[in-house]
C-alpha cells in the first residue's frame, strides 16, 4: 500500500515537470506532423517548427482512501443481519414420555445464516453443539426438567440473537410408582 502511494506521488511530481516543459510541433516536407519535447536536430529550410500550445492537463480530484481489511465495529454492527431465532421443537412445557430416550431440538430463523454465522444449542446453560444445522439430537436425555435455548453467533463468538428459553419435562419409569407394589 505504501509502495503504491509512493509511485503515485512520484508520478504526480514527474507529470508536473513534464507539463512545465515545451512541446515542439514539426511538419516535414511530406506534411507529416510530429510532436517532441526537444527541438528538431536538423532544421532545414523546408521544415516548419512552432511551439505547440497544449490545453491544461485533466486532473482527477483526490478520492479518500478506503481501508481494506477489518471493518470497524460500527460498520460491522450495521452489516450484521437482524436474526430472530426460535425453538420449534420441543414446544414449551412439553413432556418426554418414558420410552423416548432422545430429544430432537429444532430451531427456526427469520433468514438464512451468513457464511460465518452458526447456531449454538444449550440445555440447562450447558453448550451442546455449535453448528449451521437447524436441528440437533440430544441422546440419552436424563429425567427431570430442562431448559433449552439456541443462539446465533458470529465467527468471533459474539451473540447476535438468542431464542426464548423452552422448558421440557423428561419422565422416566420409577420403581416407586409401579402398579401392584
Amino acid at each position: 500500500m505504501r509502495y503504491l502511494l509512493l509511485v503515485i506521488g512520484l508520478f504526480a511530481l514527474c507529470s508536473g515537470a513534464v507539463n512545465a516543459q515545451s512541446i515542439y510541433k514539426t511538419v516535414d516536407e511530406q506534411g507529416r506532423v510530429s510532436y517532441s519535447d526537444k527541438p528538431p536536430a536538423n532544421r532545414n529550410a523546408q521544415s516548419e517548427e512552432e511551439q505547440a500550445e497544449l490545453p491544461p492537463v485533466n486532473a482527477i480530484p483526490e478520492q479518500p482512501i478506503e481501508r481494506r481489511g477489518e471493518p470497524s465495529r460500527r460498520d460491522r454492527d450495521a452489516q450484521t443481519p437482524d436474526y430472530q431465532v426460535r425453538v420449534l421443537n420441543p414446544i414449551p412445557e412439553s413432556s418426554v414420555p418414558p420410552g423416548q430416550r432422545d430429544l430432537s431440538i429444532v430451531a427456526t430463523l427469520n433468514q438464512s445464516l451468513e457464511p460465518e454465522h452458526e447456531l449454538v444449542y444449550y440445555m440447562d446453560g450447558e453448550r451442546l453443539a455449535q453448528t449451521r444445522k437447524r436441528q440437533f439430537l440430544v441422546q440419552q436425555i436424563y429425567r427431570g426438567s430442562h431448559i433449552i435455548t439456541v443462539q446465533v453467533v458470529d465467527g468471533d463468538g459474539r451473540v447476535l440473537a438468542r431464542s426464548e428459553p423452552v422448558t421440557v419435562h423428561v419422565h422416566r419409569p420409577s420403581v416407586i410408582n409401579r402398579p401392584g407394589s
